[in-house]
């Protein structure tokens, strides 16, 4: 069965789950930086996949909000 990507989507933002976001990007802090910057890249797709299946925006806002915050830096 196909489902698609939104149907499909699992893991913490689409969960809304920003304290994994968070967790996922100190991790990836430690000198990782090409990295950090794959995750935050994919991370702003996949939210916006979730925020078609229905991620509510104030958790949403939460997540980009993690994943943005280092862009400047990079």
């Amino acid at each position: 069965m196909d489902l698609g990507p939104v149907p499909a989507l699992t893991g913490p933002i689409v969960r809304g789950d920003a304290a994994t976001v968070r967790a996922h990007l100190t991790a990836l802090g430690n000198g990782h930086t090409q990295v950090t910057g794959l995750y935050r890249a994919v991370g702003l797709s996949t939210l916006e996949l979730a925020r078609q299946r229905g991620l509510p925006e104030s958790r949403a806002r939460a997540i980009e909000e993690l994943l943005r915050k280092g862009e400047q830096d990079a």
